[in-house]
């Protein structure tokens, strides 16, 4: 008898989007949490401004870096 992988036994698509829905928003948590920390370091004893383009830049950097980590350990090691 041949094993079967989860997505082969069928109805189970809700699960897998489901799966897939709680790892974005967890990155997404983390990497807001990463760039409010990268802003309190930026704007810690200077007087520059934390812009919202580097507000954005800098969550994009994060959310790609957690795609990278999370696409590791899920893929495989």
């Amino acid at each position: 008898m041949k094993m079967l992988t989860l997505l082969e036994v069928g109805n189970l698509g809700g699960v897998v989007v489901m799966i897939i829905g709680i790892i974005i928003v967890i990155a997404l948590a983390v990497s807001l949490v990463i760039t409010l920390i990268a802003k309190v370091i930026y704007e810690w004893n200077n007087d520059k401004k934390f812009t919202k383009k580097q507000f954005w830049q800098t969550m994009l950097i994060s959310l790609l870096i957690c795609g990278l980590i999370s696409g590791f350990i899920c893929g495989g090691m």
